[in-house]
């Protein structure tokens, strides 16, 4: 009798096999057809963000030369927000 214990499972493809047996399993397949797909997500997110002009951004945010800029971005669009809707809602 055998029980869930004497099985493995393989993180990647969900393969069982007898403990102290190897099978001749192996991901080697899987794992070059996802390392391809994460290589062509990488290229489409670079040139997305290769559009963005992030030291410019900074410097209209008036972040200092070395402080990240991400952080920065989304309380900066909150502030020109805020002073767009006061400046409509005082006519200016």
């Amino acid at each position: 009798m055998t029980n869930q214990s004497d099985f493995c499972e393989c993180a990647m493809c969900g393969f069982k096999w007898r403990q102290g047996q190897d099978g001749d399993h192996s991901c080697a397949r899987i794992l070059r057809t996802r390392v391809v797909e994460l290589k062509a997500w990488k290229e489409s997110a670079q040139a997305v963000l290769d559009e963005i002009d992030l030291q410019a951004i900074g410097k209209e945010l008036g972040v200092k030369l070395g402080d990240p800029i991400g952080p920065a971005i989304l309380p900066g669009i909150r502030a020109i927000k805020a002073c767009t809707v006061f400046q409509s809602t005082r006519g200016l």
